[in-house]
């Protein structure tokens, strides 16, 4: 029911011994149930067992909302390998994610992924499904290496890896700067054996990178969105895990422009310069060879 429902951890679901769950807000009033983080947590984790992945998800019309600060040098979080993600999941088959605000999280706004990525594309889902929904304020930035060389690995606005089909439709993604004072690290991102998902009519502003495709098997699209709010439109790099061949991929119709891209804030960029422009193609010694 339409509400405010406060948490201090996560809630985790298990769904390997049900096949299908569905988490659904309320329709029949104007304000979406609301889950509010007072700590730093996830809100949501939504998995099923690595070695046998199965499930159904249904997650909509929901308000989720995390507690993360603006970036200042004495920021709790930034640049350490600590993150929290509005809505995640691990290792199911089918998901539909849809018509939900996600705010205010230092990390990930939607994650929807595999842990045991495989080169011979076993482990994927069917389909992936993100649609409708806001992505407002949820950022992260992890620019210094640690151990084993881990960095920039979280502050995404929507992350999907390993799905055999997707859709990323109709979504705004803003990292509002002049609000939390910090690039996010990327806000649509396929990765790792994503192959035809469909990136379209989508809003997203305030990145190091809008939108950003890498080890993915390709026949993926991207189309007809606004990006802005970042020197760096579109990264299309390196090359897929598989043993596939790359496919082609479809870019069309978008306006890609660096608008309300702040030049009075003291931003940290993580891509090179060399790398950095609105439309960027980086494939080292033929990585993207027939794509």
């Amino acid at each position: 029911p339409s509400g405010k429902y406060i948490i201090t951890d996560v809630i985790k679901i298990n769904v390997n011994d049900t096949k299908s769950l569905t988490i659904k807000g309320e329709t029949r009033s104007q304000l979406k149930a609301e889950i509010k983080a007072t700590t730093f947590t996830t809100a949501f984790q939504i998995l099923s067992f690595y070695w046998a992945p199965k499930g159904k998800l249904v997650l909509v019309n929901l308000n989720i909302t995390g507690n993360n600060v603006p970036h200042s040098p004495s920021h709790p979080y930034y640049d350490k390998p600590q993150f929290t993600t509005g809505i995640e999941v691990l290792n199911l088959k089918n998901v539909l994610i849809s018509n939900n605000v996600v705010r205010n999280f230092y990390g990930n706004g939607i994650f929807a992924a595999y842990s045991n990525i495989s080169k011979n594309l076993k482990n994927r889902y069917d389909n992936v499904e993100i649609s409708g929904n806001s992505v407002l304020n949820c950022w992260g930035l992890h620019p210094s290496k640690g151990k084993n060389d881990i960095f920039d690995d979280y502050g995404d606005g929507i992350y999907i890896n390993s799905a055999a089909k997707g859709k990323i439709i109709n979504n705004k993604i803003i990292n509002d700067l002049n609000t939390t004072k910090q690039l996010g690290r990327a806000g649509i991102v396929l990765e790792f054996n994503d192959e035809s998902c469909e990136i379209v009519k989508n809003f997203v502003s305030g990145y190091d990178r809008n939108i950003h495709l890498e080890g993915d098997i390709g026949n993926n699209s991207i189309i007809n969105n606004t990006l802005e709010g970042s020197d760096f439109g579109i990264l299309i790099y390196c090359v897929p895990m598989s043993n596939v061949k790359g496919k082609p991929i479809r870019i069309e119709s978008n306006r890609i422009s660096n608008k309300n891209f702040p030049n009075n804030l003291k931003l940290k960029k993580i891509r090179n310069s060399e790398e950095r422009c609105l439309l960027s193609f980086f494939a080292k010694d033929g990585c993207r060879e027939n794509s």
